[in-house]
């Protein structure tokens, strides 16, 4: 018989059980990834579906925060060449703003919208479940309110900002393209007209956001649509693009290496809390890294005393 095949035997007697748990794991593992497959498949025709029954385009782009400048001529300029079709609404936008959500909060962005959502054409919020006799003061949840996150109907929900807490009473809960789930880093939230005013009276100096909903044309793609627009709006407000050198791709691994230390250090080193603006944690943490903190690479020395030490040499 033949040797090799004498010594496989001889190994797979000897190590049946380690043999019998790999295979079995091999099957485990193949059904697994077949029911994954099936779920991938079944769901993703379905949320299509979703999609474009509830007319959420190809996507969206949202501008928070400070929306001067982005006027109706600024936005034809950037969506007209490119776009079949495209919707602009203005809300208010909480950005990484605390919520109830379980037995806890959840920090996240929250959409807050009037009524108008419910009959605006592209990303139109459907209602689920709503108790009709509430009649003011209310608010609509994203359904996942209702499914995981622990409310229901005649429930109060609270938002609380810049030390005002708005209380309303849950009406309904709702099913929309962006903004209904969390995993989306995003829910949208929908209240009656009037205390819709006065949110936006309050806040809109602060949180006023557009959102404009858009409808590619044929054979534009998503994503470079994106940075085109994105690239456009970045000189509105004062910011100017940091690029690598040419045929240098090194340079990435050093620009992810500094995202990779301001989020490491931000949150293990500072402890931040969220108390102040995200972009002034941010710039705080920039004037730290360039003025406080030694580098082991620059013998020990901040990059700013590096600089001031070596430039003269160099530029000499």
């Amino acid at each position: 018989m033949n040797k090799a095949l004498l010594l496989t035997k001889s190994n797979l007697r000897k190590n049946r059980g380690t043999s019998v748990g790999l295979f079995l794991l091999m099957v485990i593992a193949t059904c697994l990834i077949g029911i994954s497959l099936l779920i991938f498949m079944d769901c993703y025709p379905s949320v299509s579906r979703e999609a474009v029954r509830l007319n959420g385009g190809d996507g969206y782009i949202s501008i928070a925060g400070n929306v001067e400048g982005f006027t109706d001529e600024k936005i034809a300029e950037l969506f007209d060449e490119d776009t079949d079709s495209y919707y602009v609404y203005h809300d208010l936008k909480l950005t990484n703003h605390p919520i109830a959500f379980g037995n806890g909060e959840v920090v996240i962005s929250v959409d807050i919208c009037d009524d108008a959502a419910f009959t605006r054409p592209m990303n139109t919020f459907e209602v689920i479940t709503e108790d009709t006799s509430i009649t003011e003061d209310y608010v609509y949840l994203p359904y996942q309110f209702y499914t995981s996150g622990g409310f229901n109907t005649g429930d109060t929900f609270e938002i609380t900002n810049s030390g005002k807490t708005y209380s309303y009473k849950v009406r309904g809960f709702t099913n929309v393209v962006y903004g209904g789930c969390n995993n989306t880093a995003l829910f949208a939230l929908v209240v009656d007209n009037d205390s819709y005013e006065e949110l936006w009276n309050d806040t809109h100096e602060e949180y006023e956001n557009i959102n404009v909903i858009f409808d590619l044309k044929d054979g534009v793609k998503n994503g470079k649509f994106r940075i085109k627009a994105f690239n456009e709006l970045l000189p509105m407000y004062g910011i100017t693009r940091s690029m690598s050198r040419a045929g240098t791709p090194t340079d990435n691994a050093a620009m992810e290496a500094i995202n990779g230390w301001i989020k490491a250090e931000m949150f293990m080193d500072l402890h931040i809390t969220g108390e102040k603006p995200v972009k002034q944690e941010v710039d705080d943490y920039i004037t730290f890294f360039n003025e406080q903190r030694p580098a082991y690479s620059l013998n020990y020395l901040t990059p700013k005393q590096y600089r001031e030490f070596f430039l003269p040499i160099i530029t000499v």
